[in-house]
């Protein structure tokens, strides 16, 4: 088990959200979500960055129950949840928020009583049974990013995500213990020409580990082609289907 999902495991068991901070394409997301898997947990991801504030503070609608006040009747507003919400409060597991410093202000306020209190519009998730993981790029190399509210940022457990080149090259031939399976239109990549090609890419950035991950130093050149864990993935993919 990598220093990385300790951490975070020993996070989830002490009841503390955290936030994981790293450059894009380092691979926060994917190792998440392969730790929910190896936790045997279900994982519900929320792209923040996207998200209204009725995702958080809940969306007002009119229920049954009605309430009478000097002799007038008036229907109770209350807060619904959304989806994502309702089905981690029934059956447990991890609320994982990406993209989180890509979330403006408007949306970070209502968002602050989910990751602490673990209330969503008028439900009040189990605590002990559902857990926060956060993920986001530092604000500088995020794209249209904000400054997380020092109120928000207070809530989290800061963790930095720390590329380990060893490490990642022993886990990207075997895809972390389990490939997807790539089909488009009823014609398969066969799992066996893709494990070898990603073979071949972790024995390559073995011998230059310096290309894992090169993030442009120019700004003016984040928005082309750089080697980062994601885009060697990608190379993967590419030469097994060229095969």
């Amino acid at each position: 088990m990598s220093t990385f999902s300790t951490k975070l495991r020993l996070a989830i068991r002490a009841h503390v959200p955290t936030l994981v901070l790293g450059l894009p394409g380092v691979g926060k997301t994917a190792e998440i979500q392969a730790m929910a898997k190896t936790m045997g947990t279900r994982l519900w991801t929320v792209i923040a960055s996207f998200r209204e504030p009725q995702d958080f503070g809940g969306l007002p609608v009119v229920g049954k129950e009605t309430v009478k006040i000097n002799g007038q009747s008036f229907s109770v507003v209350e807060m619904a949840p959304p989806r994502y919400a309702i089905e981690a409060a029934e059956q447990g597991g991890l609320v994982f928020l990406d993209e989180i410093t890509q979330t403006p202000p408007a949306v970070q306020a209502p968002l602050m009583r989910l990751v602490h209190e673990l209330v969503c519009g008028d439900l009040r998730i189990p605590r002990g049974k559902v857990a926060i993981v956060a993920a986001g790029n530092p604000p500088d190399v995020a794209t249209g990013g904000w400054d997380i509210a020092p109120a928000l940022a207070n809530r989290f457990r800061h963790v930095k995500h720390v590329l380990n080149q060893t490490e990642w090259s022993s886990n990207f031939g075997h895809y972390w213990g389990g490939p997807p399976v790539l089909e488009m239109w009823g014609e398969a990549i066969p799992e066996a020409a893709w494990l070898r090609h990603r073979a071949a890419v972790a024995g390559f950035i073995s011998a230059r580990p310096s290309m894992l991950l090169a993030f442009p130093k120019n700004a003016s050149e984040t928005a082309g082609a750089w080697p980062s864990p994601r885009t060697w993935d990608f190379v993967s993919r590419l030469m097994a289907a060229a095969e």
